[in-house]
């Protein structure tokens, strides 16, 4: 019987953390230079600052929606365990107190895809997908 877990920590949390710094040191850059050099700037220069500021602050946020749902997808994840016994696979919801368990002799297919793998039962209701950031599922 082994039991099989998402780890602990985020891996985009790295990846948000660089890009808000980034984001902030870049806007702070145009600031300090739109409010030190007002009359020396060409207005094609302050517009060109405008639209890049702009584009810093689309960026950031639209890159920070992209990294929060992932987190929330892998926190959702986190509360679910994989049991693979010698007679089946359980999967376990501990948020939601949901289980589901698929025979190993009722398998109809197995299909690997880009995030994880997907276990069909013969019965349609019969779905478990398993990530491929659990550990040692391969094995």
């Amino acid at each position: 019987m082994a039991i099989y877990k998402i780890p602990a920590g985020d891996p985009h949390q790295r990846s948000f953390r660089i890009l808000s710094c980034v984001a902030i040191i870049l806007l702070l850059c145009i600031m300090g230079f739109a409010i030190y050099k007002p009359g020396e700037l060409n207005p094609s220069v302050a517009q060109l600052l405008g639209w890049t500021a702009g584009a810093i602050v689309l960026g950031s946020v639209v890159g920070g929606q992209v990294l929060g749902i992932k987190a929330g997808m892998r926190k959702m994840q986190r509360g679910l365990e994989w049991e693979l016994t010698g007679e089946k696979l359980i999967q376990r919801n501990h948020t939601e107190g949901v289980t589901r368990e698929i025979s190993l002799a009722d398998i109809a297919t197995l299909q690997q895809y880009g995030g994880g793998l997907t276990i069909k039962g013969a019965q349609p209701t019969n779905l478990i997908k398993v990530p491929s950031s659990v550990n040692d599922f391969e094995d």
